[in-house]
Formats: C-alpha cells, structure tokens, sequence
C-alpha cells in the first residue's frame, strides 16, 4: 500500500471515530477493539453532555452524575468508564486533562474510572468546599417535621464527599451513620433491629416513619 493509500485510510478511520461519537450509528468497524467502540456507540445514544472546565460546583457535580446515570443504564463496566468520561472533556478540561494524563504516564498510573474522578474532583472541587461539604454530612441529622426520604436525599448527596467513603465501601458504617441522625423516636425503633445492609434499614424507617404518622393521625381525629 502506498503513502497516498495509508494517508487516505488515517483519514476514514478518523473521520469515522468522529461520526460515531457524534451520531452514533454504526457503519463500519475500524476499531482495533471492537467491544471498546460497541460501548462508544451505546454511551453517544443517549447524549453525554460536555464539560469544558467551568469552575462551578453545582455544574461540574451535575455532569458527574448525568454520567453515572447513564453507565447505569448501560449496565457499562468500569473499565470503560474512564474512556467515556475523557472522552467528554472539551475546551479547558481537555487540555487540563492532556497535562495531567502525561504525569500519570511519568508515574506508571493506570488510568482508570477512579483515578480520573479523582483527579476531576480534586480539580473543580476545592478542598475548602469539600472539607465544608464532609463536615456537613458527619453532622447531618433529620429535620424535625421532615419526612425520612428527604433526610435520605441530603444523606446520600452529602456523603460523596466523605473522605472515608472514597477510600472504603464500608456499608455496615454508612448504615450506622445514617441511623445516628434519624430523631430520637425513630431511632428508638429502627435501631434494635441491628441492620447492616442500608437498603434494609430504608425499608424499615420508611414503614415505621408511615406508621408513626398514622398513630399520630388517628390521635388528632375526633
């Protein structure tokens, strides 16, 4: 094959690449892995939003996690993860990313789905707003009045920020934890039932939270 033949090949792989992140459709397969690009088609169809780099919390957060959804949805295994994520730097995160992709390489780091998020969270979260984030979930309680699925909605989202919880998947402690803050006549009657499993002891303050409702329900009517 002659040099005019290998440049006009470069230039439809590369060209194809693009299309398929941009339409994802399939129309051929120029793919040295081909499992890689099967899951670059099924992430495009659903639309990842970019991130360029802007510094705002709320932004960089709501990004993360319209990405998770869609791995979830995907069912999409970890090590492609990080391939998608990159993938959807653009602008000043993208250069930001080239920078820091080249001091993992000096230092022989695979460059997986946590390494990334963490290298994503440690630039566009300041640690102030981390450390004022993590205090505010080890001191969470419920909100008198409150109902439990709110108290569990501000548990869970603060609790990205926990130090420990990023280093350890300890759930038997994220269980514990979030039946330290529940108020007392609900802790009284979720805890003696020692649960070590979290989606177990939603169950339980959910039933016993409505239950309490009715008894003080029927104590107010006539």
């Amino acid at each position: 094959m002659d040099c005019d033949c290998l440049m006009g090949l470069y230039l439809m792989v590369d060209w194809y690449v693009v299309v398929e992140f941009s339409t994802g459709k399939v129309m051929a397969c120029c793919s040295s892995d081909s499992g890689e690009m099967q899951w670059i088609v099924k992430f495009g169809k659903h639309h990842p939003p970019a991130f360029e780099g802007t510094f705002d919390i709320q932004v960089a957060e709501d990004w993360i996690n319209r990405l998770e959804k869609i791995f979830a949805i995907l069912e999409c295994p970890s090590k492609r993860k990080a391939h998608m994520v990159i993938y959807k730097l653009e602008g000043e995160a993208n250069r930001w990313w080239r920078k820091k992709k080249l001091v993992l390489q000096a230092n022989v780091t695979p460059i997986t789905q946590e390494v990334s998020k963490e290298k994503f969270f440690l630039k566009y979260f300041p640690q102030s707003v981390r450390d004022e984030k993590e205090a505010k979930f080890l001191m969470i309680k419920k909100t008198v009045n409150k109902p439990f699925d709110e108290y569990l909605a501000r548990y869970i989202k603060l609790s990205r920020y926990s130090t420990y919880l990023w280093h350890m998947n300890d759930e038997l402690w994220f269980t514990e934890k979030i039946i330290i803050g529940l108020k007392p006549e609900l802790r009284e009657k979720v805890a003696p039932w020692q649960l070590e499993v979290f989606n177990n002891i939603v169950e339980v303050c959910r039933i016993t939270e409505n239950g309490q409702n009715h008894i003080e329900l029927a104590k107010a009517t006539p």
